[in-house]
């Protein structure tokens, strides 16, 4: 759908009445109304939005779709991007990149937020060494998603990267499940569900696993929505590697990080 008149635009009200994000921000880069101590920096742009659900292919068609209106207007564009996500290989390859890439440049300025990231244990990352192959990363959820994550494992170019979920006894720091070993150099779709009490928790986990064909690094991405593991258990993944490889791990902060009290057992 498509709003371009004031009365359409007033007529359709709001995407969300309970969340004012994108509305404030517009309101700090262009609010219009000089009469108010308020109003925006760019006082006089004229303001277009837009909105998606989908966060890889909705940002890129959003940035595709603003880009292009400037250009039916003759005008010059600055877009604004109060958002984010940790999901992707962090390294300039994925798709929504290289098209900020290929769009951006003279009056075409793409500005991405730093995030809200700062005090947000999201990042893991080793080095394996001949002693040290294996690293067991717990995982800590927020309070009202509980067992609900999603994260993603990205190794080098022609390195062997191998991951398991894990449900961790606190009292022995040992797992108590742990799942079959994904080859992150195969593809792979798989959901695998958990039942008590052989599994020691329930509910499920998916998780996709491939040779990026963007930038050639062995992948997994993991959903998890798991349950019954607390208050005594901890998920967790087991990541290895051969010596002197490279792994980073992301998790989406808007369900889990790394288990900040000890993020590795």
């Amino acid at each position: 759908a498509e709003l371009r008149t004031p009365d359409d635009i007033l007529a359709y009200k709001t995407d969300l009445a309970y969340y004012s994000h994108g509305s404030h921000v517009m309101n700090i880069a262009a609010g219009g109304d000089m009469t108010s101590p308020y109003h925006g920096i760019a006082s006089e742009a004229t303001l277009a939005f837009s909105n998606f659900t989908d966060v890889d292919k909705g940002i890129s068609d959003a940035i595709k779709y603003l880009f292009d209106t400037a250009e039916s207007l003759d005008m010059p564009a600055v877009i604004n991007m109060s958002l984010g996500t940790q999901m992707g290989p962090h390294d300039g390859t994925s798709l929504r990149d290289v098209l900020g890439d290929e769009l951006s440049g003279e009056g075409r300025i793409l500005v991405g937020a730093a995030g809200n990231d700062g005090m947000v244990d999201m990042h893991l990352t080793k080095t394996f060494s001949d002693t040290e192959t294996n690293v067991l990363a717990g995982l800590a959820f927020l309070e009202n998603n509980p067992g609900a994550g999603e994260l993603q494992i990205w190794g080098e170019p022609g390195k062997t990267l191998k991951v398991n979920v894990c449900t961790i006894d606190k009292a022995t720091m040992q797992p108590v499940y742990k799942s079959r070993t994904f080859d992150c150099s195969k593809t792979t779709t798989q959901t695998v569900t958990l039942q008590k009490p052989f599994d020691q928790s329930s509910g499920y986990f998916k998780i996709v696993t491939q040779i990026s064909p963007l930038n050639g690094k062995p992948m997994a991405h993991i959903t998890l929505n798991i349950s019954d593991y607390k208050p005594d258990k901890v998920l967790a993944v087991s990541i290895s590697g051969e010596s002197g490889s490279t792994f980073h791990a992301w998790c989406n902060n808007n369900y889990c990080c790394n288990d900040s009290n000890n993020n590795t057992y």
